[in-house]
């Protein structure tokens, strides 16, 4: 067992079923959590649940890129093996927070 503090984590996310961490200094492991029990523990202003499979730390947004439909795609460091897109229903949202957290200009 590992006992690992939420300042450093990068982001959480679904591999194969298990939900994985990525720390900032980028290694990953499995955690015994659901993203959903996640979602309710962890900082809403540091953390942000971005889709079905992915909550990240405001730490790990890398860039942000303009997408379909309003859409936000994002780059992580450390950097995340597939696209990392906002969804949908959460783009508003997570505008939103970003406002909050001094971290989008608009």
């Amino acid at each position: 067992l590992i006992s690992l503090s939420s300042t450093n984590v990068a982001y959480f996310y679904i591999h194969e079923k298990l939900v994985m961490v990525m720390t900032l200094t980028g290694k990953k492991m499995p955690i015994d959590e659901s993203l959903d029990q996640l979602e309710k523990e962890l900082d809403k202003q540091g953390f942000f649940r971005v889709n079905r499979g992915m909550i990240i730390n405001e730490k790990a947004i890398d860039k942000m890129i303009a997408y379909s439909r309003s859409r936000v795609k994002l780059e992580l460091n450390p950097i995340f093996s597939e696209d990392v897109v906002v969804s949908r229903e959460r783009t508003p949202l997570f505008k939103k927070w970003l406002v909050q957290n001094d971290n989008f200009e608009q």
